[in-house]
This record gives structure tokens, sequence and C-alpha cells, in this order.
């Protein structure tokens, strides 16, 4: 059910569709593969697959989203480098990932569907076991649903996409912050704009700086 669900919602599906893409694309050359490889052993971090994806499993849409959020930078660094590829498929192949991939909305999704798949494999991994009761297991839908609820509010919806944002600034996706402005509270935005913008500091107590009011 979660799998279709997920593919009658055009982000998500574009979501799930586009890291099949790129895994399709790192495992069908040995070379992009070892390039994959060796771009995380040259940023210090453990080796981790892109894994397959399987449409009857939708656990391995979790396990493909949480690898892929983990080694998102060695994912774009490994793009760029097949970027001047002397291949012309291979090139134009890895631009159109790459483009893709550089997007707040791609990078809102895979924020978002990390955290609901790994709220609700909690839920799934209970109602799978061999111990479970109806009891427990009725408590576990209530509160997974009660969590699912408050992700509606916009107080949560604020901190997932501040999330968002502040992942686009660390990979060095360009934001259009007049835009999050309208879709978040406006506190929290200039709170992480702050933070990853060199504002000039206000040479007065109180007065905001001069970034700020030209937005």
């Amino acid at each position: 059910m979660l799998v279709k669900a997920c593919a009658a919602v055009k982000p998500a599906g574009d979501l799930f569709g586009l890291l099949e893409a790129v895994h399709n694309f790192v495992t069908a050359s040995t070379i992009r593969h070892d390039k994959f490889v060796s771009v995380q052993r040259e940023r210090g971090e453990i080796v981790m697959e892109l894994p397959l994806q399987f449409e009857s499993r939708w656990v391995c849409k979790l396990k493909a989203v949480t690898t892929f959020k983990e080694r998102f930078f060695s994912v774009i660094l490994t793009l760029q480098f097949f970027c001047e590829s002397k291949k012309p498929r291979e090139r134009v192949d890895a631009k159109g990932l790459l483009c893709q991939l550089m997007e707040l909305s791609f990078v809102f999704m895979l924020h978002l569907s990390d955290k609901i798949l790994s709220l609700t494999n909690s839920l799934s991994t209970y109602c799978q076991s061999k111990t479970a009761t109806m009891t427990t297991a009725f408590t576990l839908v209530s509160s997974t649903r009660s969590v699912l609820q408050d992700m509606q509010s916009s107080d949560s919806f604020d901190k997932l996409y501040c999330a968002a944002i502040s992942s686009c600034a660390e990979f060095g996706i360009k934001v259009d912050f007049n835009l999050a402005l309208k879709l978040m509270s406006v506190r929290l935005v200039l709170q992480m704009m702050r933070s990853v913008l060199p504002f000039p500091r206000a040479t007065k107590k109180g007065n905001a700086p001069s970034a700020v009011h030209k937005i």
C-alpha cells in the first residue's frame, strides 16, 4: 500500500524514480561505480552502496532514501566528475541527473520521505513480528497516525523545511529565500539565513542587518 501511495503522489514518485535513475547510472558501469567508491574514501566516509529498489518491498525505499541522504554529496561529486566525460551519452546523462538533484524540491522530498518512512518502519516491523499483539499494534497505529498528523502543523513543517534549506546551503544548492519566506514562518527563515549567509552585523543595538530589510 505504501509503495502504491508513493507512486500515486507525483513528488514522491519523482523522488524514487530519480533515486532509481541515479542507482542505474552509477552501477551500470564499473568505472562509474569505482569512482563513486573512491569519492567516498577520499572524503573519509565508510563506503556505502546505493541500494536497488524493489516495487514489492517498500522497506527498500527507506534504505534507498537513508543511504542517498547520507551519501548525497558523494553522489553529487561523482556526477560532476562524469559531467566532463568524453562520452557524449554519459556526459548528458550525468548533467541531467545532477540538474534534478540540485533542486530544493528534491532535497525537501528526501528529508520528508526519510522522516515518514523511518516512522512507519517501526510500525511495520512490529506488525510483522511473531510476538505482535493486537492491543500493542492498535496503540502503535494510533501513535503513528498522531505523529503523521502533527507533521502537517506549521511548526513541524517549518522545522522540516529549515532542515532541507540548510542541506541546500551545505551542498551549494541555490535557494530562493523570498519564496521560502512565503512558505514558512519569517522568524525561522531569518534565523536560518543568518547562520548560512554573510549578513553584515548591526552597528547599533536593535538595528536589523540591512540585508534583511531587502527581503
